[in-house]
């Protein structure tokens, strides 16, 4: 019998006891894949970790860390990433969605070729009270980290990466800080890193069906101009906040070696706005301003006030 690759599934919970049985069950059975479960309960007030519990109780390939505190998901889901090593590959699990079973074994087949770091991930089926009522891209959205730096569309829970990118995220010198973690979410960075250190394979198909409901609505409505300006408007006087495109580029600077002279340059010119050399630099990239998503008035407005 040939040996099977072994995956560590990541997961972070807070509050989930409605779904996670469902969730559980579908990571557990997936098809040829030996599955190791690690989960991280952030401080759930529900059932959730009693119910968690009963599943640690009966498999042996479940592992559940505590440790008391409240640290939100995205630092959550990158210091239970940090406590484990060992596999051949590694995947993020939210804690309320349906798995198919060959999600794994499908993201394996498509990177297994690589030798450099590699992230797969892919689209989502849309599952709204019980019903799959579609796929939230009807066509491959970007994965380049300067979409990624500006509106990051791949969710971590249809990522799976070899060891070679595990190493780089769990890399003492090279993780990413808590700081930028509560500003953006996990998978922002992974996708960041993956792209600037690697490759991405993005799969137009989907292995997983993506529950909405009123608790788990995040990366799936793209904002409108107004919006974006509201969001602005509110964080007035929290400067990394209305700055956390150039905030993650100092990260980005400060902890990776960006071989690639173009990319390193650009993630430079983000990483200070403040220069008048710079702001005459984003004034005039145009490749800049069409990955940003933004409209025109609304980039030259943020370069402007060093918001970018």
């Amino acid at each position: 019998m040939l040996n099977r690759n072994q995956v560590a599934v990541v997961m972070s919970t807070y509050n989930g006891e409605k779904y996670i049985r469902e969730q559980i069950n579908s990571i557990l059975t997936q098809e040829d894949v030996d599955i190791h479960l690690f989960i991280r309960d952030d401080g759930s007030k529900d059932s959730t970790l009693s119910i968690i519990k009963e599943f640690d109780m009966k498999y042996a390939n479940i592992h559940l860390m505590l440790d008391g505190q409240n640290l939100g998901p995205a630092v959550s889901f990158m210091h239970l990433l940090y406590q484990i090593n060992g596999y051949d590959y590694y995947a993020f699990a939210d804690q309320d969605d349906i798995w198919k079973k060959r999600k794994m074994i499908t993201g394996i087949q498509r990177i297994q070729s690589k030798d450099e770091p590699a992230l797969y991930c892919s689209n989502q089926i849309l599952y709204i009270d019980g019903k799959e009522t579609g796929y939230r891209f009807e066509s491959a959205p970007p994965t380049d980290y300067l979409s990624t730096l500006f509106a990051n569309k791949i969710s971590g829970c249809t990522m799976l990466f070899n060891d070679k990118l595990f190493r780089i995220l769990v890399n003492e010198q090279k993780r990413v800080s808590d700081e930028i973690l509560r500003l953006r979410m996990h998978d922002t960075w992974v996708m960041l890193v993956a792209d600037l250190m690697g490759t991405i394979v993005y799969d137009n198909e989907s292995y997983i069906d993506y529950r909405i409901h009123s608790n788990n609505t995040v990366g799936v409505k793209t904002k409108s101009t107004f919006e974006i300006i509201k969001t602005t408007l509110k964080h007035l006087n929290n400067k990394k906040a209305l700055a956390w495109r150039r905030c993650t580029a100092n990260e980005i600077i400060n902890k990776l070696s960006i071989k690639d002279e173009r990319k390193r340059k650009t993630i430079e010119k983000l990483s200070n706005v403040y220069t008048l050399h710079n702001k005459i630099e984003l004034f005039k990239d145009k490749g800049i301003l069409e990955k940003s998503g933004l409209s025109k008035y609304v980039y030259f407005t943020y370069i402007l006030l060093g918001w970018l």
